[in-house]
């Protein structure tokens, strides 16, 4: 095989197989043949890579799937938590039959309750959904 080392009017050098338009031939290098081992050893190197890129592409494909499912899962628990606090600001008055009296009764601190146990679910949702996309980036 003929390398043909070329360089151009500034003198850059450049390495082809082929004459290359508008640079001047400064040399031909003859590359010796590479033998029957030296060839197989070449194809098995170059298909080795080939199953690396294509698992390094699979790995990024998943990771990127896995990122978009989180991103999905961050913005729904950002919702949730919104939607829960808006819930309990806007159930702090009492309903209905949650008052004793003056006072509140058992049935409005149990509504609460609900409330407040809804912000804080929706809160654990979110964190883990942070976490997760930590843990994955």
């Amino acid at each position: 095989m003929q390398v043909l080392k070329q360089a151009d009017g500034d003198g850059r050098v450049t390495y082809s197989d082929q004459p290359v338009p508008g640079k001047r031939v400064l040399r031909t290098l003859d590359l010796p043949q590479a033998s029957g081992f030296e060839r197989a050893e070449i194809e098995s190197r170059r298909t080795a890579i080939a199953r690396e890129a294509e698992a390094l592409r699979v790995r990024l494909r998943e990771r990127t799937e896995s990122l978009d499912r989180n991103d999905q899962e961050i913005r729904l628990g950002s919702r949730m938590l919104a939607e829960a606090q808006r819930a309990l600001e806007n159930g702090l008055a009492p309903q209905a039959g949650e008052r004793t009296g003056r006072r509140f009764n058992e049935a409005y601190f149990n509504r609460i309750a609900g409330l407040e146990q809804r912000v804080f679910d929706a809160r654990v949702r979110l964190e883990r959904a942070y976490m997760e996309r930590n843990r994955i980036k």
